[in-house]
């Protein structure tokens, strides 16, 4: 009976080696990068916003590619996978679950793919009707791309896609200080509770102060001063909803060609901040513009970002930190450490970019993370009458010691550590 078992086994392994497809080939990053700056490039010509990279978007690209080349001869639709699903049914599945709208089949994904080098690639998108309206669909805000060698050749698949209440924001690195903003632009977005299209921003600095007396209205640019810090989080409304998106200075900048013309001087369109607190300078008379002494601004350690039923800490360091003597001292006092009696992580020594939510339970779903949160560690879900964030000032403690005050009507709270 063991032996029959056994060969039994033997075969089951067998016919798995004969369906499982080989090993896909190694990615070729330096021409991934080349397909994704020559995107952004054709993008930026048509005034629609570049793309930011998106790793997930990337594994979803790279299963196809390794799918792909794993076959003796190409097929006839690039697009379908061993199981026959299509690029947004397989984004569905985990471990991808990227984000749709309101239903499923909502889901804003789009793919092209081509063989060759990087330029018959982009050439070839040019001239089909069909890729160029993916490539240059204003729908989408971050990009993924395989390049996989295959038979003296390369397969490139670039997956697209959006999500909601994902709002990305990218600095021209040509100045280091032009901002490209994205909006909500898919055709299912007005089905779903998130953010529309958006209508005016707000801008603040590294250490959370607005950069604007007033909310203005949203621009495709804006460039920013050298004395807003290396980074600046961007407010977004529609009137109803609010995206918060965070933009690091020296790490979120758009792929583009080498060869591209130098640095873009502000335009008409461009909204130009001129100092901490002034209003676009557009809207200014030159002589009513008042002088002004810029005090330096150090960078913020941590986040905190706010709406009437969500809070989030974000660890904006650049470092791992250690929360475990922090607390909030409201209309309730609520310790960090409550944080870790859910979920086990290190609450002495939270890496970058990690965050911790508290949400009301009068919100339901996904957990839905800040676009600059690389994995919400915590989520704890608070009675309605405890959303102690818009319940009046709140105070953030370090030892006891109160480091930070925060506003009920701020939004975005930013706090250094001693």
């Amino acid at each position: 009976m063991r032996k029959w078992i056994a060969g039994l086994l033997l075969i089951a392994v067998a016919v798995l080696a004969l369906a499982i497809p080989k090993p896909g080939r190694a990615q070729d990053d330096v021409q991934a990068e080349a397909i994704i700056a020559r995107l952004n490039a054709w993008r930026m010509s048509e005034d629609v916003w570049p793309l930011k990279p998106n790793d997930t978007l990337e594994a979803l690209a790279l299963e196809q590619a390794h799918f792909i080349t794993s076959l003796p001869e190409l097929p006839d639709d690039l697009h379908i996978d061993s199981r026959g699903l299509n690029p947004r049914e397989r984004a569905l599945l985990t471990p991808y679950s990227w984000p749709h709208y309101q239903l499923p089949t909502q889901i804003a994904i789009g793919e092209n793919a081509a063989l060759g080098d990087v330029e018959y690639a982009l050439e070839f998108w040019h001239e089909s009707d069909t890729h160029k309206k993916t490539a240059l669909n204003p729908a989408y805000r971050e990009v993924g791309v395989a390049a996989v060698p295959y038979r003296n050749s390369t397969l490139f698949i670039a997956v697209f896609g959006a999500r909601p209440d994902v709002l990305p924001a990218l600095v021209d690195p040509r100045d280091g200080r032009t901002l490209y903003l994205s909006n909500e632009r898919f055709e299912y977005a007005h089905f779903n509770d998130s953010v529309q299209t958006v209508k005016t921003i707000q801008v603040f600095d590294s250490a959370g102060r607005p950069l604007y007396d007033e909310p203005v209205a949203w621009t495709d640019r804006l460039a920013v001063p050298a004395d807003a810090g290396n980074s600046v989080f961007i407010l977004s409304t529609d009137g109803e909803h609010e995206v918060i998106s965070p933009v690091d200075l020296t790490r979120d900048q758009v792929l583009l060609p080498d060869k591209l013309a130098p640095a873009i001087e502000p335009t008409a369109t461009t909204t130009t901040i001129t100092e901490a607190t002034a209003v676009p300078t557009e809207s200014v008379p030159a002589e009513a513009t008042p002088e002004a002494t810029v005090t330096p601004v150090t960078q913020a350690d941590l986040l905190i970002v706010y709406s009437a039923d969500t809070l989030d800490v974000l660890n904006v360091s650049g470092a791992e930190a250690d929360w475990r003597t922090l607390e909030f001292d409201g209309t309730i006092n609520y310790p960090f450490t409550q944080w870790t009696k859910v979920t086990v992580f290190p609450l002495e020594a939270l890496p970058n970019r990690h965050c911790l939510q508290l949400r009301s339970q009068a919100v339901s779903g996904d957990v839905v993370k800040l676009d600059d949160c690389g994995w919400v560690r915590s989520l704890i879900q608070v009675d309605p009458g405890r959303v102690f964030w818009q319940q009046g000032p709140f105070d953030v403690k370090r030892n006891g010691i109160t480091i930070a005050t925060c506003q009920p009507d701020a939004s975005v709270c930013a706090v250094d550590l001693p």
